[in-house]
């Protein structure tokens, strides 16, 4: 099994393409663009590239480390640990998929100013806590300030209504939990011998 870290690139917008689309608009708005949380808050990625590459190596790897039928002992395998489920799933490694860039928000944010030029920053404790304990709210208010500008910003540029692919502002409570999301990806190197 393969856990990824937030895939970019082509055809792969989901979390970097909702950023992208969000500079996008706080430019048009001239406006700063202010995260929750802090710039420190890790926030690995992958490209998609790299991504296929790795589901090859692992179904090689695992096509190589699999007995054959004629080798393999016929009494059924018991998991190893209390846990583990029985079937098919029992045997599977859990590999994560992430490049070496340790991204963060601070990352993210110095990108987009760059790319942009527009002002990047982070919310205060105040903010934070209130986003905390309102996220639903924060998501809503973020969503009504940049969707409109958005499909402005669509028809200005001759795009037709659902032409921007995976780009969009559209902001998921997800996308905003206070929660690192951090992959070390040394196993799958290490086993696997993937670059």
């Amino acid at each position: 099994m393969l856990r990824l870290a937030h895939v970019y690139g082509p055809y792969a917008g989901r979390w970097l393409g909702t950023q992208l689309a969000l500079a996008r608009v706080y430019q048009e708005l001239e406006k700063e663009l202010k995260y929750l949380w802090s710039p420190e808050l890790r926030t690995n990625t992958v490209h998609v590239e790299d991504v296929a590459r790795a589901c090859w190596a692992a179904a090689q790897w695992r096509a190589q480390s699999r007995p054959s039928s004629s080798t393999a002992d016929s009494k059924p395998q018991t998991p190893t640990s209390p846990t583990a489920s029985r079937g098919p799933a029992a045997n599977a490694a859990v590999f994560n998929i992430v490049d070496s860039g340790a991204t963060s928000q601070g990352t993210m944010a110095g990108m987009l100013h760059d790319l942009f030029g527009i002002e990047t920053g982070f919310q205060n404790a105040l903010v934070n806590t209130f986003a905390r304990l309102n996220l639903e709210y924060v998501v809503d208010d973020v969503n009504d300030e940049t969707l409109d500008e958005w499909a402005e910003l669509q028809q200005r540029a001759n795009i037709p209504e659902g032409g921007s692919g995976p780009l969009s502002p559209f902001m998921e409570k997800e996308v905003l939990r206070d929660s690192e999301f951090s992959l070390d990806g040394g196993k799958f190197v290490r086993e696997v011998g993937f670059r």
